[in-house]
């Protein structure tokens, strides 16, 4: 079976639907150039095989012979015509709650609309792996059916020479007019890609009206997030999350290990009870992972390249590296803490399953290179290489450690001298919240995701006699 014009008319205008929502999407003007052109030309093969068909049926084939080998082809380019269509609907069928977002519609007085449009902006940058692996496909759709087109076309021209003439005249109008008419439409596409890349983000932030902020995050990015997706620590983290989603600061997100300093007052650190007061229209908010302080005295010391060649940053008590270009500062651990300490956590993640032949933690490796100190130091006395940075964030707030001193003889040990062989049978997490001893309790659930606060202990058989109470039965 032949064939038909309308077949490749209607694959022409499903790849202009497509580019239609790709040109009013918000996203990487880079991703969207190279798809949009990819969609281009495939409409474009689509148009030139609805021509080819057309000159096809319209000629007088005197030889037999070739309609045989046309009819092979014919139904070769009509299976891979329809492969194309339904790569590009699951295409457009995936996407289409975040396509249908960029349409202009009218908006309602209470600015749903709005909110809803800005919001699937956000959500549409996730959906970079989709628009790649669909660019892939296209591609090789496209080469196939290109190929097939040529077949099609010589087999078709050596059935006679008035055949030949006819489709060679019609052939060259066709691609003459198909050329201009794709340098048209790709400097138009072009142009409308520019526009939405650099007025994207504005527009993202400014579908409330003027009510927005600038957001200077850990990975050197400016953003414009509107009020709305900023109004508790709460809202303010979930959208972090989807920025960072399948990149790196992902963690540091989820466990909350951030700080939020307003860039307007110095940088200082935005408490909880000033939250409202400080998102303000226009305010530029600066935001910063949470690391622990390498063990150096030289807070001018670049900690993640080693280099001394550091100067005052923006603000008078921050650093800037000139070598790798971070922005960081150096508080007490205790000061950092205190503004986020009550901060709802999330959940953490389950306790991660060691295999039996997996090494624990603390056993120290078998490996004789690595007990030796001298080759496990820090390296200070030369500037790292860039595959050598511990992180590659831009923006760190350092916690300094801060030492404390407990008390060598235990308070107890006079009243309740029974109370030292309970603190032994205890875990390590339940023996510092009960004897008080708050740093290496911060040191357990700061740092180890396998602590489970929820567990209840009991004492082991044997161990019925700690008893405090001294109340009898």
């Amino acid at each position: 079976m032949l064939p038909q014009i309308g077949d490749f008319i209607a694959c022409a205008k499903l790849a202009g639907q497509c580019i239609q929502a790709l040109n009013s999407a918000r996203g990487s003007k880079s991703e969207f150039t190279t798809l949009s052109a990819t969609l281009k030309a495939l409409s474009h093969a689509a148009l030139q095989a609805e021509a080819v068909t057309m000159d096809f049926h319209i000629s007088e084939h005197k030889d037999v012979r070739h309609i045989e080998r046309l009819q092979e082809i014919a139904q070769e380019v009509t299976t891979q015509r329809l492969q194309i269509e339904e790569c590009i609907k699951g295409f457009m069928d995936k996407t289409k709650s975040y396509t249908a977002a960029f349409e202009q519609k009218e908006v309602g007085t209470n600015g749903f609309g709005k909110a809803k449009t800005a919001y699937k902006s956000l959500t549409w940058l996730s959906r970079k792996e989709d628009i790649a692996f669909f660019e892939k496909a296209l591609n090789l759709q496209l080469e196939a059916l290109q190929l097939l087109l040529g077949r099609f076309y010589l087999t078709a021209m050596t059935s006679s020479m008035d055949d030949n003439r006819k489709l060679l005249t019609n052939g060259f109008d066709t691609v003459e007019v198909g050329i201009n008419d794709v340098k048209f439409q790709m400097q138009e596409a072009l142009f409308k890609l520019e526009m939405i890349w650099e007025r994207g983000p504005q527009d993202m932030a400014f579908g409330f009206g003027p009510e927005a902020i600038i957001l200077d995050d850990a990975l050197g990015r400016q953003n414009f997030l509107p009020l709305m997706l900023t109004a508790t620590p709460e809202v303010f983290r979930d959208v972090l999350l989807l920025m960072h989603k399948g990149g790196p600061g992902y963690e540091k997100v989820e466990s909350g290990k951030y700080v939020v300093s307003d860039e307007d007052r110095g940088g200082e650190l935005v408490p909880l009870d000033r939250w409202s007061e400080t998102f303000q229209p226009g305010k530029r908010i600066g935001l910063s992972f949470l690391m622990k302080h390498p063990p150096s005295n030289n807070e001018k010391q670049c900690p993640r390249c080693m280099s001394m060649n550091t100067m005052t940053g923006v603000h008078p008590d921050e650093r800037k590296c000139k070598h790798c270009s971070l922005r960081y500062k150096v508080e007490n651990q205790d000061r950092v803490r205190y503004f986020w300490k009550d901060l709802r956590q999330r959940p953490k993640p389950p306790p991660k399953v060691r295999s039996a032949g997996s090494i624990p933690r603390d056993r120290k490796s078998s490996n004789p290179e690595s007990s030796d100190p001298k080759k496990n130091s820090i390296r200070r006395s030369s500037t790292l290489p860039p595959d050598e940075y511990m992180h590659p964030f831009r923006r760190v707030h350092y916690q300094r450690p801060v030492i404390r001193r407990i008390s060598i003889d235990a308070r107890w040990a006079s009243t309740d001298p029974e109370f030292d062989a309970f603190l032994q049978a205890l875990p390590p997490t339940h023996r510092a919240a009960a004897s008080g001893d708050t740093a290496t309790l911060d040191d357990l659930v700061s740092e180890d995701d396998d602590v489970d606060l929820d567990e209840h202990w009991k004492p082991s058989p044997g161990n019925e006699l700690f008893r405090h109470d001294r109340t009898g039965s």
